[in-house]
């Protein structure tokens, strides 16, 4: 989030003055809580906005550090709840594209899904952005972040 907040308008002051802790409980159902790793993304970059993101989209993906968005189980299972709750929109991760080729077509027919494969795929379609340029921010942060490691492996 960091990487982009001046495409996101975010004000880099605030990272230096608020800390983010977010705590799932160890007491819930395992993989419930990766699930909601773009979710819990998309709500800090909405409160350090401080602009709410779209009340009419759902949303589903584990989330790793560098935004990359990994496949979910029960995909049947989340958008039927989604449509049970009048949701008409849901972002899932593109690698979940052959699990959800294999649903029913009145599943299908109720909902649009959009399959995001990074974070910044989610933000466009959460806010009301039409071209968020993170494209080069993060591939030189991941470009970074290999030099480093291969950097911290020569030294060892």
């Amino acid at each position: 989030m960091r990487s982009f907040a001046d495409s996101l308008e975010i004000n880099t002051a605030k990272f230096l003055t608020t800390n983010a802790h977010i705590h799932v409980p160890a007491g819930t159902v395992p993989k419930d809580g990766p699930s909601a790793g773009i979710a819990l993304c998309i709500a800090i970059i909405s409160a350090f906005k401080n602009n709410p993101a779209k009340q009419n989209v759902a949303m589903t993906g584990e989330i790793t550090l560098n935004g990359k968005v990994l496949p979910i189980g029960g995909l049947k299972e989340k958008l039927l709840a989604a449509i049970r709750y009048g949701i008409k929109k849901v972002l899932i991760p593109e690698k979940n594209k052959g699990a959800f080729s294999e649903l029913p077509v009145t599943i299908k027919r109720k909902i649009d899904v959009i399959f995001v494969s990074h974070l910044e795929d989610a933000v466009v379609h959460c806010f009301n952005l039409t071209n968020l340029s993170t494209e080069n921010n993060l591939k030189t942060e991941l470009n970074i972040n290999e030099q480093v490691s291969k950097e911290n492996l020569s030294v060892a």
